[in-house]
């Protein structure tokens, strides 16, 4: 009777665990197609603007703008710096044995962002595009747009130049939204509510220049290639690869962590 009764009990269990694991599957499924529709819907209602009802100069339309130079050209370092900070004030409260998975993501981030916004990949692009740089009308031979407009002094001309800018900062913002608000907003307004607003405000940041570089910056194609870049490594790491082959790499797949909140 013992036994009946402690199998029964281990059934019922794994059934509360299944129906646990494919609540949380549907809730980050479809957290993850809000962000989609979010990010990729900014992009493009940005663009429709210009093209429907096109804005005067601004201040957001000089690329020398100070948010412009000091936030978004270093947008990693910045992203980089709050994922740090958070997830030692607030996710793993100071304790050195929980780092490594998420230092792990961290790198895989970071080796994509390298990739991809680094001038030979961009450059490459623009030139099998056809894009080439000229100087008074004629092609000057360049390999990348340091070398064109910064020391030679010429343009780039034709290709498709994909909006560096949307990928960076779909990016950023992407890779936050999974690592640090999954499920610790609750834990972070607990624990360090200034971390939390930091965090937030960065991320109000990023939409808004991605706002502003959809309205005054390159043409409706190259933001959707910026676009598509920005989310590629989500959807192929946070919606495939994690959930389906690695669940225990998932951010915050911590039952101590879980236990402490719930506590």
């Amino acid at each position: 009777m013992a036994e009946k009764l402690e199998k029964s009990s281990s059934a019922n269990s794994k059934k509360e665990i299944q129906h646990k694991a494919t609540k949380t599957d549907t809730d980050r499924i479809f957290r993850q197609l809000l962000l989609l529709i979010f990010y990729v819907g900014t992009v493009t209602s940005g663009s429709l603007s210009r093209i429907i009802n096109p804005f005067h100069e601004s201040y957001f339309s000089q690329k020398s703008n100070f948010l412009n130079q000091w936030f978004v050209k270093f947008g990693w370092f910045w992203t980089s710096t709050i994922f740090f900070i958070y997830f030692w004030n607030v996710i793993y409260r100071n304790n050195l044995v929980q780092i490594t998975k998420p230092f792990f993501r961290w790198t895989a981030a970071t080796l994509y962002w390298y990739i991809v916004t680094h001038h030979w990949f961009l450059d490459q692009i623009y030139l099998l595009t056809g894009g080439k740089c000229t100087l008074e009308g004629s092609e000057i031979e360049s390999y990348n747009f340091h070398e064109c407009e910064k020391e030679i002094g010429a343009n780039w001309s034709g290709g498709h130049d994909i909006s560096g800018h949307c990928l960076l900062l779909i990016h950023s913002s992407l890779f936050l939204w999974e690592e640090l608000f999954s499920e610790n907003v609750k834990r972070a307004k607990q624990y360090n509510i200034y971390t939390y607003s930091l965090t937030y405000f960065l991320m109000l940041l990023w939409w808004y220049m991605l706002l502003m570089t959809s309205v005054y910056f390159h043409n409706f194609s190259e933001l959707l290639s910026g676009t598509f870049f920005g989310v590629l490594y989500w959807i192929v790491v946070y919606m495939y690869i994690l959930p389906s082959r690695a669940r225990d790499w998932l951010p915050c797949n911590n039952k101590d962590l879980e236990e402490e909140v719930i506590s």
